[in-house]
């Protein structure tokens, strides 16, 4: 299995940050933390979006905000 076959990075389903881009957790006031993360769905929820966690416990991995797929060099 190669490195590109791998999910090493996951997205918030609540905001749209990531392992390289994180948002702003306002109660922590402190970048935010994984809460909840799926790294092979590349999916999770960050500590800003905490309100998503019984969601996410119930089963939903539904984005809340659009999110691009890929970078911006693609």
């Amino acid at each position: 299995m190669g490195i590109d076959s791998v999910a090493w990075a996951a997205t918030c389903i609540g905001c749209g940050c990531d392992d390289l881009h994180a948002c702003w957790d306002e109660e922590a006031n402190e970048p935010c933390h994984w809460v909840r993360v799926d790294y092979p769905a590349g999916l999770g929820v960050c500590s800003a979006c905490a309100e998503l966690v019984a969601a996410w416990d119930a089963g939903d991995r539904r984005m809340r905000v659009p999110v691009e797929i890929g970078s911006p060099q693609e």
